[in-house]
C-alpha cells in the first residue's frame, strides 16, 4: 500500500504529464502556464524517497559514517585523507573502535561500512536480518599481528608452536621456553578487551580467553610503552599500526622496542624466522597474518561504496603498499617483447 505522500507524488506526476500532453491545446496565458509548471515541480520535489525518507549519497559526494578497527587507524587514515582530497564534496566520519564495537555498529545499522581484520561470521550476519541487508566482504590488503619485545630481551625469535604455548597459558615464564633465561615471568599485554588483537590471539589458542598473565593496557600506544619499560613482557599489536616507515613519530616509538621474528606454521617451524614484512606476509612465511576486510552494508552504490572501491583501486593499493602492507590487487603492467636480431657469426 502506498503512503499518502506517495499517492500525492503519483497524482502530481500524472497531472504534469497530462498538462504537457495538452498544453498546446490550452488557451491560458503564458504566465499562468509557468505558474502551474512551477507549482507541480515544487510539489514533486517534496517527494524525496517517500518510502524510506533516506538521503542518498553518490560515489564521490555526500556524508557517511564508517567504523574501523582501531589497530588499522594509521593506514586507513591515510586512505581517507587521499580520498577526501580527490573528492572535496565527500565527507567521511571515521570512528576507530575495538573490533567488537565495529561489529556491533554494523549489526545495529549505525555504520554503513566497517573495516575489520576478518569477515563477519554467520551469527553476526544473521543478527543483521532486521536490516534486510546482506553485507558484502572484500579483502583489500594483507596485514598481520606483531609481537613486540623489549630491546634488552636477548630472545628475539620464537617458533609458531612457542607462540601458541604463550597464548594458551602453557608457557608463563621465559625459562619454560629457554631453560637458561633470566627474564622471569612473561607478561602478555594487549590494548583492550574485545579488540582485534585479543580475538586473534584467542582464536589461535582455541580458548575463550587469554591466560591470567595477559593484561589490558587500554591502547596500542600504551602497549608499546609497557613493553619498552618491562624486559620480560610481550606485546600484541596490529602490524599496520607500526608498519609505516615514513611516519617519523611511529619510527621513534619503534626505536624503543623490537619486533619478534617468528617461524612459519609448516615444517620450517623453529628452523628459520621471519619479520612481518610485506613479502613474508604475502607468502605466509610470517605466521600471524590477517586480511584488511571491508564489510559494506550500504545497500546501494553510495559514498561508502565509493570509498570501498577506492581502496581496491590502483591508487588505494599504492597507499597500502607504501604503508608496509601487502596489496592484493597489484596494478597490471604491459610488457613488450621484441625479437632478438640474428647475428651471423663468421668463423
Amino acid at each position: 500500500m502506498f503512503r499518502p505522500r506517495c499517492i500525492m507524488c503519483l497524482v502530481g506526476r500524472v497531472l504534469l504529464t497530462v498538462y504537457f500532453e495538452f498544453i498546446e491545446h490550452l488557451t491560458m496565458r503564458c504566465s499562468f502556464n509557468w505558474l502551474i509548471i512551477s507549482f507541480l515541480c515544487l510539489f514533486l520535489g517534496s517527494c524525496n524517497d517517500a518510502k524510506t525518507d533516506k538521503v542518498y549519497t553518490t560515489f564521490d559526494s555526500g556524508e557517511v559514517t564508517i567504523y574501523c578497527d582501531e589497530t588499522m587507524e594509521p593506514v586507513i587514515s591515510a586512505q581517507v585523507d587521499v580520498f577526501l582530497h580527490a573528492y572535496p564534496k565527500a565527507k567521511i566520519n571515521m570512528v576507530y573502535a575495538s573490533e567488537n564495537d565495529v561489529v556491533r555498529a554494523l549489526v545495529r545499522g549505525t555504520a554503513k561500512m566497517g573495516i575489520l581484520g576478518r569477515e563477519m561470521n554467520a551469527d553476526e550476519i544473521k543478527a543483521m536480518t532486521p536490516l534486510k541487508i546482506t553485507p558484502r566482504h572484500l579483502s583489500v590488503a594483507r596485514d598481520g599481528m606483531a609481537l613486540l619485545i623489549n630491546r634488552q630481551n636477548p630472545d628475539t625469535t620464537l617458533s609458531y608452536d612457542e607462540v601458541l604455548q604463550i597464548f594458551r597459558g602453557k608457557a608463563t615464564t621465559w625459562t619454560a621456553l629457554r631453560p637458561n633465561s633470566k627474564l622471569g615471568k612473561i607478561a602478555v599485554v594487549f590494548d583492550e578487551q574485545g579488540s582485534a588483537t585479543v580475538n586473534y590471539a584467542t582464536s589461535l589458542s582455541g580458548g575463550s580467553a587469554l591466560p591470567p598473565n595477559a593484561y589490558a593496557v587500554k591502547s596500542n600506544d600504551a602497549v608499546i610503552d609497557y613493553v619498552s619499560e618491562n624486559t620480560g613482557s610481550i606485546g600484541i599489536i596490529g602490524w599496520s599500526f607500526i608498519s609505516d616507515t615514513d611516519d617519523a613519530t611511529m619510527m621513534k616509538r619503534r626505536s624503543h622496542i623490537r619486533t619478534a621474528s617468528l617461524s612459519p606454521r609448516d615444517t620450517l617451524q623453529g628452523k628459520v624466522f621471519f619479520k612481518p614484512t610485506p613479502y613474508n606476509l604475502g607468502t605466509y612465511l610470517y605466521p600471524l597474518y590477517r586480511d584488511v576486510v571491508v564489510v559494506n552494508c550500504e545497500g546501494y552504490n553510495g559514498l561508502a561504496t565509493g570509498f570501498h572501491e577506492f581502496m581496491g583501486s590502483e591508487r588505494g593499493q599504492r597507499i597500502f603498499q607504501q604503508s608496509g602492507l601487502v596489496q592484493l590487487f597489484a596494478p597490471g603492467r604491459n610488457l613488450l617483447f621484441y625479437d632478438t636480431p640474428k647475428i651471423k657469426v663468421i668463423e
